[in-house]
């Protein structure tokens, strides 16, 4: 399963199933928590890995990247051993960015105890970074004031269960009593969860540096899980397209519980809502049904579902309200041609006022880094 495809139902991460997981995941679980503490794979500067299994009664071990476009590729690439030693094999060059991958030992797919697990492709998986020498605009730096990640926890009427959803608060926030901020509500990909954008994406790091470089106005950014369910239903951790209920949650209780615990200028002029794949597609759906909660709308190798009429009365009232509708996307990206692009053209012949951008790069990580980067300081600027 594709972590960015349009909806098929992954798992709900916050609300897993935990009877499912097996000792090999928990401990992936585990390990991720305290990452820091673990010793990084070995990448040389030109973006070759050393990766490392020990597998002391397995017979083939393999490394094998997930998705179109994977910087390791998808042909399964074979470790090799002296007598009984660990598996090792030292890759040709990697492209830089983020890369999900698998650890076959005999065929079997699992995750690589040797690294950090992520939360994608509906389960916990390996993650390979590679550094970008030219690119830095997410890296932590040590003279950029820090933000901070803050974990919402709300009881949701609407699903029944304990939801949660992460919240960035920019550095300065804590100094500011008097000031309200802005909101941007940012979405995650199918398969993977409302950790994605921090984990993955490096949102935090991306936010200080603009706003410390003066690059984008200070705001608040909340990430929630896309998925929810009404309260009692069978498949509640995993809903289907037509049983996901999260534009009720986004509106109903989302919005209420931000402008409720955070100073925010509760003004629809002054909130935002964007996504990557999946996140991009509930984005331009619940902020095209719901006129003046939002201003701006940012889609990330996204489209529109083929089931929405772009007819001429919301065109009519996109043009006259929305600040910002912005699309970016990777130039090698998979579905480009069978449903970004043709959301674009729709835009272009109902006439709908927006922008769009192309990156190199595929349905990625690295891209949807980059597309947040140039997507934050188009908002909430003073005219």
């Amino acid at each position: 399963m594709h972590q960015g495809l349009p909806y098929k139902a992954p798992f709900l991460f916050q609300i897993m199933k935990l009877r499912f997981l097996t000792p090999i995941i928990i401990f992936a679980i585990t390990c991720s928590g305290f990452s820091q503490m673990m010793k990084p794979l070995e990448i040389d500067g030109d973006g070759r890995v050393t990766f490392t299994v020990n597998a002391p009664s397995a017979t083939t071990v393999q490394v094998v990247g997930k998705g179109n476009g994977n910087g390791l590729g998808t042909t399964p690439i074979d470790l090799t051993r002296e007598g009984t030693g660990p598996w090792s094999v030292i890759t040709d060059p990697i492209r830089p960015g983020f890369h999900y991958y698998d650890i076959l030992i005999d065929g079997t797919a699992t995750t690589d105890l040797q690294n950090q697990a992520y939360f994608g492709w509906g389960r916990w998986t390996s993650g390979l970074e590679v550094p970008d020498p030219n690119l830095d605009f997410y890296d932590p730096k040590a003279d950029v004031p820090r933000g901070e990640i803050r974990n919402l926890f709300y009881d949701s009427e609407i699903t029944g269960h304990t939801r949660k959803a992460l919240v960035y608060v920019p550095a300065e926030y804590q100094n500011n009593p008097d000031k309200n901020y802005p909101v941007l509500f940012l979405q995650h990909g199918n398969g993977e969860s409302e950790v994605a954008w921090l984990e993955q994406g490096k949102v935090n790091f991306i936010m200080d540096n603009l706003i410390h470089d003066e690059l984008a106005e200070p705001m608040l950014v909340v990430m929630d899980n896309g998925f929810a369910a009404t309260a009692g239903a069978i498949n509640w951790y995993r809903p289907a397209y037509n049983a996901n209920v999260f534009e009720q949650v986004v509106i109903e209780e989302l919005i209420p519980l931000i402008d409720a615990r955070f100073r925010t200028s509760k003004q629809f002029t002054d909130r935002a809502m964007a996504g990557l794949s999946m996140g991009g597609q509930q984005a331009a759906t619940i902020v095209f049904n719901n006129p003046q909660t939002f201003a701006y709308l940012g889609m990330m190798s996204a489209g529109v579902s083929s089931t929405f009429s772009l007819n001429a009365n919301l065109t009519a009232r996109l043009n006259e309200e929305m600040k910002l509708i912005w699309m970016g996307v990777g130039i090698e990206d998979e579905f480009l041609g069978r449903w970004i692009s043709p959301t674009q053209n729709a835009f272009v012949q109902r006439q709908i006022i927006h922008e769009y951008e192309e990156f190199e790069g595929a349905h990625e990580w690295q891209v949807w880094r980059k597309c947040l980067h140039t997507f934050a300081p188009k908002l909430f600027l003073t005219e």
